[in-house]
């Protein structure tokens, strides 16, 4: 997830491609998303 991320950084709706490109939804990216913060 984190690479994929990374690939799209500073573009606008990153996270929606990001989420397309791994198969997943917005929702479940967003969830992953504040997961990874929390750990951080």
């Amino acid at each position: 997830i984190i690479e994929t991320l990374k690939k799209y950084t500073g573009m606008p709706r990153s996270v929606e491609k990001a989420a397309k490109e791994l198969g997943i939804s917005r929702a479940t990216m967003y969830r992953k998303l504040k997961k990874i913060r929390e750990r951080n």
